[in-house]
């Protein structure tokens, strides 16, 4: 039998931190840089996490037209998710797409999802890339959201 020494005790302390030391630096990271993201509203936050943004405003007008529903009802969908919503109010990328993926998860398990040309996709992503299809009407939609829930 082996006999523990300091060094095989340090080197398994310090292999054991590492995760959690990867989880504080990445919070740190999200709190640090969140500021600079408090300018842009949180649509354009959520808009500007996609890469190829033509190809979310394809899939998405297709989804409008598809399923009949409008862009105002996708941003109402993805507001009224609490979880998504206190993650973009964070500004963080990876609390965001952790949210988002939860989100898509939680859509698969409740059956939640749409065949757009052959593509099997959640309804939480296919309200994400609706929002694409309108471009800059997307800021009237929202104040238009926010007139009616005051209402």
């Amino acid at each position: 039998m082996k006999q523990w020494t300091r060094r095989s005790l340090l080197i398994g302390g310090s292999l054991l931190s590492l995760p959690i030391i990867g989880l504080s630096a990445g919070k740190l990271w999200c709190r640090v840089n969140s500021r600079s993201r408090m300018s842009q509203t949180n649509v354009s936050f959520l808009m500007s996490l996609y890469s190829d943004s033509a190809a979310a405003r394809t899939v998405g007008s297709k989804y409008l037209k598809q399923t009949g529903t409008t862009v105002l009802a996708a941003l109402r969908r993805i507001e009224a998710h609490d979880g998504i919503t206190r993650a973009v109010e964070t500004g963080c990328d990876v609390t965001t797409f952790l949210a988002v993926e939860q989100a898509c998860c939680d859509d698969f398990r409740s059956g939640r999802v749409y065949c757009i040309d052959g593509w099997v996709l959640a309804q939480t992503e296919l309200d994400f890339v609706a929002l694409f299809s309108v471009g800059r009407q997307l800021d009237a939609a929202r104040a238009q959201l926010i007139e009616v829930a005051t209402l």
